[in-house]
């Protein structure tokens, strides 16, 4: 056999015993990952390690925006100690730090509307 044949059949051998499985791999990771990073981080890991569009949109498509909204409140409390400044200097500021974690711009703003709205 040509190594190409042996390899073929070594992922055929692994597919058959579940133990490559691009749709768990990627499950697996936004499980783990979801309660620090934003969807948009997220898929961006999940393409950075090889995962189809379509598998990464299946993979994200049970992390609801109340999910994401929660998420990102936690990660900002954990960091409000970097935020100085006036109001308007600690939002910015809070914005890009969620922005930066991948967090969209709906979340974001929704986010700060309920933390600075008490303001």
């Amino acid at each position: 056999k040509t190594n190409a044949e042996v390899a073929e059949a070594v992922l055929a051998r692994l597919v058959d015993l579940a133990l490559l499985d691009d749709a768990a791999y990627a499950g697996r990771i936004v499980e783990t990952q979801k309660t620090r990073k934003g969807k948009l981080a997220l898929r961006q890991v999940l393409a950075h390690k090889g995962i189809d569009e379509q598998m990464i949109s299946q993979s994200l498509d049970p992390v609801s925006d109340e999910e994401q909204i929660a998420t990102a409140k936690e990660v900002l409390a954990k960091s409000q100690w970097r935020f100085k400044g006036d109001i308007h200097a600690r939002r910015r500021k809070a914005y890009a730090f969620l922005a930066r974690r991948g967090f969209s711009g709906e979340v974001v703003s929704e986010v700060l509307e309920q933390l600075f709205s008490r303001d």
